[in-house]
């Protein structure tokens, strides 16, 4: 595990970014890769959207697919005081292997992108306790975060992420994501849902300066989404964004 920093943030950020920043210094992010942390993931998920009835239940009591075993997907979670508190699933699709959530929910709608040399990071299985969201409600941008360092780490062109109409707010506003597609039926999934996109140079600046604690050390990345040693179940990873900050002022 990466030591705990004890760098402040800036003088210069306070309110909304001072607060994220406070509550990011309690987070570990934790890339999964099997045993009873995977499990617990699943379960998680099967919880989060059976209690929105977004799926139907099953014997298991476990949510996953076949995107959770393909080679460029990764799993993180994030836990609190050792607590699991929310769920990301990220793939790196590229134009040599397309693998990935949008394109089975939207056929064809990266082809011209991958015909061009483009890559993404598709996110998807974003899921939270609900107890946690309610102590800790900056966890969607904690947990969207990862996304963010993903396409730095991969220099992915854009960001990708499958949503409910109504949750489009909060991309459009804080990501300047754009809608690619529309009212699309996934086979799984109770609701319609619309497929959104964000070129990652077109917004990383605006991002980085209304999200300052988007920001991240090259190790804190390298930790998430870098090779990890063999026969390893987890990786734990403290968040960097307040180390970076104090740093680059």
């Amino acid at each position: 595990m990466n030591a705990r920093t004890n760098a402040m943030p800036p003088a210069s950020f306070t309110g909304f970014a001072e607060k994220a920043l406070s509550s990011l210094e309690q987070l570990e992010y934790r890339r999964i890769l099997g045993g009873e942390d995977l499990e617990e993931v699943f379960r998680l998920r099967y919880e989060a959207y059976r209690r929105k009835e977004l799926i139907e239940p099953n014997d298991s009591g476990l949510a996953e697919d076949r995107y959770d075993t393909t080679p460029n997907c990764q799993i993180f979670g994030l836990y609190f005081e050792g607590r699991l508190a929310s769920s990301l699933r990220v793939h790196h699709a590229t134009p040599t292997f397309q693998v990935c959530p949008t394109t089975s929910h939207f056929p064809h709608s990266l082809d011209e992108h991958f015909d061009k040399g483009m890559s993404f990071i598709d996110s998807s299985r974003f899921c939270a306790a609900t107890d946690m969201s309610v102590k800790y409600p900056m966890l969607p941008f904690f947990t969207t975060r990862l996304t963010a360092m993903a396409c730095r780490y991969f220099d992915a062109d854009y960001m990708l992420s499958v949503i409910r109409p109504e949750h489009s707010a909060f991309y459009r506003r804080y990501f300047g994501m754009k809608r690619w597609g529309t009212g699309q039926k996934v086979d799984w999934f109770a609701f319609d849902v619309d497929l959104y996109s964000a070129d990652r140079y077109e917004i990383a600046e605006r991002v980085l300066t209304k999200i300052p604690f988007f920001h991240s050390m090259d190790h804190e990345r390298e930790s998430l989404f870098g090779a990890v040693p063999e026969g390893s179940l987890s990786v734990s990873v403290t968040p960097t964004a307040s180390q970076f900050l104090a740093q680059s002022h």
